[in-house]
């Protein structure tokens, strides 16, 4: 996939390969072998990233409500990072 750039977002492989990860396991084997299933994601990634990039011009990241969830979703990612490293280092 060709690196397209929508406002602050950039959508490329490593982004499309991010989203498809996070699909069941059944729709992440068939976007690996289904090229117009994958276009499908591709697009969908490009609208939301034209979505946020009208939410940014809006100023909507400045939102009292939006400043919480983004610091919500930062504690809860950065926790599961820590739990993941700690198992890693007791079962190795």
């Amino acid at each position: 996939m060709e690196t397209k750039k929508i406002g602050n977002f950039e959508i490329g492989e490593k982004q499309l390969k991010q989203f498809m990860s996070r699909l069941p396991q059944d729709q992440q084997a068939y976007a690996e072998t289904n090229e117009q299933f994958r276009k499908g994601i591709e697009t969908r990634l490009e609208e939301i990233a034209l979505f946020a990039a009208y939410g940014e011009e809006m100023g909507l990241e400045e939102r009292e409500e939006i400043q919480e969830a983004l610091a919500a979703s930062r504690r809860d990612y950065i926790s599961q990072l820590a739990m993941s490293e700690l198992l890693k280092d007791i079962t190795a």
